[in-house]
């Protein structure tokens, strides 16, 4: 009888452990469980607290008005060069245009307190009669700003003008004026003006010009050389008869 009651008492005993372990167990995955919801409600408030800082918000606002507005300011400069450029080009074409239509003169650079201006033909009937007024536009000085080019001439006679702009005023770079066969001049469309003189010998001379209209001897050919002329030699500018 007395074994009896151990062994009921050690089963009671097993019972209790048993279902002990199995409470413990019963617990742990419910705190992993937890442990997951927590973790997602944590993930998800995370973002929204992201989204809805407005710090944030302003940042990548900030950042994008940045490169928005960084090209806008790179090309002000250029728009306002290519204002500027264009202006100094109608400064120049309207005071080119004033000469050709006989409103303004220039100072000869050789003849002191002689202007240039554009003839009339019959205060020149001796040496112009029946003479021919042209002009074309060359860059003579390699500033990529053509130059005024101005012909006066009969079958015997012959002027012309090299007329550019500096500082914003009318100037004459150079005169070649002519009353005999034996001189002759002109301007090639790449920009070099050539003279020949064939006196006692042909020489055939060109020029090129600074930037403030200082006559410079590029190459001077004679007869001798004049093999290597041909290099030099280019075609005719596109001439406009002045009526």
């Amino acid at each position: 009888m007395k074994k009896r009651k151990i062994a009921m008492a050690a089963g009671a005993v097993v019972f209790l452990l048993s279902a002990c372990g199995q409470t413990e167990g019963a617990k742990e995955p419910q705190e992993d469980t937890e442990r997951l919801v927590i973790e997602k409600m944590d993930d998800a408030d995370v973002q929204n607290m992201q989204n809805d800082d407005p710090t944030e918000t302003d940042s990548t606002e900030s950042i994008g008005q940045e490169l928005t507005s960084n090209p806008q300011d790179e090309q002000e400069p250029i728009q306002d060069q290519q204002i500027q450029t264009e202006e100094v080009a109608d400064e120049r074409d309207l005071l080119y245009e004033a000469f050709l239509k006989n409103e303004i003169s220039v100072a000869n650079p050789y003849v002191e307190g002689m202007n240039l201006t554009v003839m009339d033909e019959k205060n020149y009937e001796s040496e112009f009669e029946g003479a021919m007024k042209k002009y074309a536009y060359v860059d003579v000085n390699a500033d990529d700003k053509p130059e005024l080019i101005f012909t006066i001439g009969s079958a015997t006679s012959e002027l012309m003008y090299i007329l550019g702009v500096c500082d914003n005023e009318l100037v004459c770079f150079d005169v070649f004026e002519s009353h005999t066969r034996s001189i002759s001049f002109g301007v090639y469309d790449y920009g070099l003006v050539w003279e020949i003189r064939d006196y006692d010998g042909f020489e055939k001379t060109f020029y090129s010009y600074t930037e403030d209209g200082q006559q410079m001897v590029a190459k001077r050919f004679t007869q001798e050389d004049g093999a290597d002329l041909a290099a030099y030699e280019g075609e005719e500018p596109e001439w406009i008869t002045l009526q």
